[in-house]
């Protein structure tokens, strides 16, 4: 993209009628430390912004969605804000059945229906399923080269008995 972005520390896009953040955009911005995204028209962040180290971070006055998709920004405003790196964190809303701030909402207010905590289950599983099978896989092939290993040697002092006897009886 533009390759002066991941070497930006600020980035003042306030007032900009900004719907949504690029996340390829974001990805970029390696060194951000502040970033002014206020007073524009956003309903959503790309997840990946959670993965940058801000010290000073404006959201205030967009009205985001909230859905099963922007729960992880009240936990991530939350973290945030007990660093105290947000500004007018009270003023980040999010539309339910009335605007209210985002990190202030309880869970159910997402309209998740408990989907999330069920996804997250799913997810351990498959993991754990996956790290069995790794583990399964890694053990057979380990087995199967130690007992090439003892055949080798089996093999290797069978001929040197083979030629010694051979040796001895000429």
């Amino acid at each position: 993209m533009y390759p002066y972005m991941k070497n930006l520390l600020a980035l003042y896009l306030t007032r900009n009628k900004i719907q949504e953040l690029n996340p390829m955009m974001v990805n970029n911005l390696k060194r951000i430390r502040i970033l002014h995204v206020d007073s524009n028209n956003s309903t959503s962040l790309p997840r990946n912004i959670e993965n940058l180290l801000f010290t000073n971070l404006a959201l205030h006055d967009n009205v985001f969605k909230c859905s099963c998709n922007t729960r992880w920004m009240k936990n991530w405003l939350q973290r945030l804000n007990h660093r105290q790196q947000v500004e007018q964190i009270e003023n980040v809303l999010c539309n339910t059945e009335q605007v209210k701030a985002i990190y202030t909402l309880p869970d159910e207010k997402f309209g998740c229906n408990g989907t999330a905590g069920h996804n997250r289950n799913v997810a351990n599983k498959t993991t754990i399923t996956q790290d069995r099978t790794s583990t399964i896989i890694a053990v057979t092939l380990g087995s199967l080269l130690a007992i090439n290993v003892v055949i080798f040697i089996l093999l290797h002092k069978y001929r040197v008995v083979k030629a010694l006897h051979t040796y001895i009886h000429t």
